[in-house]
């Protein structure tokens, strides 16, 4: 019984685990979207001010 349940503990601390690092990892990819879509924008109005 105690080993049934110390496994349970360690499996889902792993699915926890898991779990967590997916988020960061989503996080991180919306972050990296975010950067580049505005850093797309800054460099869209820089090339127009410099075309005038």
């Amino acid at each position: 019984m105690n080993s049934a349940l110390l496994s349970d503990l360690v499996h889902n601390w792993r699915l926890a685990r898991a779990e967590r690092q997916v988020f960061r990892a989503c996080a991180a990819r919306l972050r990296a979207d975010d950067d580049f879509r505005r850093a797309r924008q800054r460099h869209g109005s820089l090339l127009r001010s410099a075309s005038r």
